[in-house]
């Protein structure tokens, strides 16, 4: 199994756009950090719940390398990254 924790920015711009207003916050620097933050909190949580069923596994950061194709294997929108 391959589970992909991915950050969408997209959703929220979109409902930030039906509210009359621009997204910004994927162009702040706390924007990305606060994104990826909650990102590594859900990861952690994945690899306690799966280490608690008798699973093992390995985190993979070398998707990074080529994002693109990440992107592209996932269908993945704007303003979402893994």
């Amino acid at each position: 199994m391959f589970i992909a924790v991915v950050v969408d920015l997209y959703k929220t711009g979109l409902g930030v756009e039906k509210a009359g207003g621009v997204q910004v916050f994927q162009r702040s620097l706390e924007g990305i950090l606060a994104a990826v933050s909650d990102a590594g909190i859900a990861m952690a949580t994945l690899m306690i719940a799966a280490r608690a069923s008798g699973l093992g596994l390995v985190p993979i950061g070398g998707i990074r390398r080529d994002p693109q194709a990440m992107i592209d294997l996932l269908g993945l929108p704007p303003n979402t990254f893994q």
